[in-house]
């Protein structure tokens, strides 16, 4: 299954961070998408919103897991 990412390079010291759309991270947790869209909603998960995606980091999706523990 194709998933979609992105990958942001930073402009001062050109490392660059990978994201991860909205269904590859719900399928990571093992949830909805619609699920994941309401704790973003609800502050439970840190996302990031480009256009009209909305992208999690893997230490973002880290964090929840280890509160859901």
């Amino acid at each position: 299954m194709d998933y979609e990412r992105l990958e942001i390079k930073c402009e001062k010291c050109s490392h660059t961070t990978e994201l991860i759309g909205l269904v590859e991270a719900a399928h990571t947790l093992k949830i909805h998408p619609e699920s994941l869209r309401r704790y973003v909603r609800y502050g439970q998960v840190n996302s990031i919103t480009i256009e009209r995606g909305r992208y999690f980091t893997e230490a973002d999706l880290e964090v929840y897991i280890s509160k859901e523990e």
